[in-house]
């Protein structure tokens, strides 16, 4: 995974448009319903991080949120971190009340593949995965240099980098559900 984007922002509210803005590292090449669809999954995993983020234990709560965006071949990977506790992801029926609640719904419907969990430092990562369209796959270019290293890498992941049987995939869940 090449990592263009890795941020870390204060939980607030007010910085959820620049958690929006980490898509600008794939312009021009990605514009459009694809960048528009990128920010607001973006936006929507800020917002649920910021407010349930937080470690209810700790006597004094976890200032940031960290944001990175990363490309490996046709699909842009996004992972959104925060020191809250999780969530069981409970899928929305036809008769959900109006309202908030829908950022995970969002991602299952716009995102290729999707997934959440603890890795092994006790970070909650939530990610999604989005695939290329087609003419853009061979002519990629990035306006900004990859982040240098890769402190959290995919492979090294616990629940939050591999699908498992709790967080994981959830197209097929849903896709059974009806």
């Amino acid at each position: 995974m090449l990592w263009l984007s890795d941020i870390r922002l204060p939980a607030s509210p007010v910085h959820v448009r620049r958690a929006r803005d980490v898509v600008d590292v794939l312009a021009p090449s990605v514009g459009g319903e694809l960048r528009d669809d990128l920010r607001l999954l973006i936006s929507e995993l800020a917002t649920n991080a910021i407010r349930h983020g937080r470690d209810e234990s700790s006597p004094v709560p976890d200032p940031d949120i960290r944001i990175r965006l990363g490309v490996e071949a046709d699909i842009v990977r996004v992972e959104v971190h925060d020191r809250g506790p999780g969530f069981e992801h409970v899928p929305r029926g036809p008769h959900a009340q109006p309202g908030s609640g829908w950022g995970v719904h969002f991602v299952h419907t716009l995102a290729e593949r999707w997934g959440a969990g603890h890795d092994e430092s006790g970070t909650w990562i939530v990610w999604f995965e989005v695939r290329l369209p087609s003419p853009h796959r061979s002519t990629m270019t990035y306006g900004q240099r990859a982040v240098d290293g890769d402190p959290l890498p995919a492979g090294d992941r616990t629940g939050a980098g591999r699908p498992s049987a709790a967080h994981g995939d959830h197209r097929d869940e849903y896709a059974t559900a009806g």
